[in-house]
């Protein structure tokens, strides 16, 4: 599983993740960081069935942080029908991260 570097804005980073990629985005304010569920949420709707891709989103709100998912839009509905499938997606955030 590859971790991408921050580059240019959070959605950005997220439209930019392929299959199987990670990464996580800070914010400074939580404004910001609700509105970039917003976005992203449309992003995975609307282009992301497009490009095939569906980002899943992880967020620490106190820390103003959210670490991004990328599966395939097959693997996403899959885990909608499947209830064993559901939490696979959070298994490729780092442990570390989930107990802050």
């Amino acid at each position: 599983m590859k971790s991408k570097k921050i580059v240019g804005s959070p959605l950005e980073t997220a439209k930019n993740l392929k299959p199987g990629e990670t990464a996580l985005v800070m914010f400074n304010e939580y404004r910001k960081l609700r509105t970039f569920t917003t976005q992203l949420s449309e992003f995975n709707i609307i282009d992301g069935r497009k490009l095939n891709v569906f980002v899943h989103a992880a967020s620490k709100k106190r820390l103003l942080q959210v670490y991004l998912v990328a599966v395939t839009a097959d693997e996403h509905d899959a885990e909608l029908r499947d209830n064993d499938l559901k939490g696979e997606w959070r298994k490729k955030i780092p442990a570390k991260w989930l107990s802050l």
